[in-house]
């Protein structure tokens, strides 16, 4: 294709434009895993023509898109909610753009969320000094009947709450200490970061719409009657005929149990 020319600053697109950009990502996700993230778009639309949301629009030598890229400051963080590009030549362009704006110049770290579009996308973010830790997603058809449901722990399950969240933050916090790619959740593993995080899952379309029902917390009442919260999943839908696991945790301590699988 026509070589790379420039990045522009997402901001002074047109509405239209973007628009045919979410499509074909849109396409991409559903395609693959069942996921309309339309929701999401529509935040972000909304966020970019405030001029909240920086980003920006690779164009070749002919003025067409080959890419584009959103971003954020957290904390120090910068993070790249998405970083959609047709060669490894548009993502070293975009990363480059990204890395001389103005929130660059105040982030300690760097983190990036790319779809795995193609191996010139790992190359040219190895070449950018990333780390690459890559996230996969397990999917099964659903099927009424099945085998009788036995409980193999000796907890009681019942429907996740909000009243649930401060002891699933730090049930969160504790059974991801040390794990590297927790980094995807909480970067510094902080509560606060746990917090921010579960209160995305539950309010946020982020990933996939918050779903009550499914969600589930697993608690053990000790002999002095106090409740202590031992495991948790967090469902929403992606879709109207997709579920999502978007998070499941055990307490380290009750691991090797069979908790999860009476969560799942």
């Amino acid at each position: 294709g026509a070589r790379v020319i420039r990045c522009e600053d997402w901001r002074n697109a047109s509405a239209d434009a973007l628009q045919a950009l979410y499509r074909v990502e849109r396409a991409r996700w559903m395609s693959r895993l069942h996921w309309d993230i339309d929701p999401t778009y529509r935040l972000l639309e909304d966020a970019r023509t405030r001029g909240h949301a920086p980003g920006l629009i690779a164009l070749d030598g002919a003025g067409r898109p080959a890419g584009w890229a959103y971003y954020g400051l957290v904390n120090r963080m910068l993070q790249i909610g998405g970083l959609v590009a047709s060669s490894g030549e548009v993502t070293r362009a975009l990363l480059d753009g990204i890395l001389r704006s103005t929130e660059a110049d105040m982030a300690s770290d760097l983190m990036c969320f790319a779809f795995p579009a193609s191996p010139a996308l790992e190359s040219a973010l190895a070449r950018q000094r990333f780390a690459i830790t890559k996230y996969l997603y397990l999917s099964r058809e659903l099927r009424p009947g099945g085998e009788p449901w036995r409980l193999r722990s000796d907890m009681r399950i019942a429907h996740w709450r909000e009243m649930d969240a401060v002891m699933s933050v730090r049930l969160m916090a504790r059974a991801y200490a040390g794990i590297n790619s927790a980094r995807v959740f909480a970067p510094r593993g902080t509560l606060e970061e746990w917090a921010t995080y579960l209160a995305q899952l539950i309010k946020m379309p982020a990933c996939g719409q918050f779903m009550p029902s499914a969600s589930l917390a697993a608690t053990e009442s000790s002999t002095a009657g106090q409740v202590a919260l031992r495991g948790a999943l967090i469902a929403t839908t992606l879709q109207p005929d997709t579920a999502h696991i978007a998070q499941i945790v055990v307490d380290p301590s009750l691991r090797r149990r069979g908790l999860a699988r009476d969560l799942i």
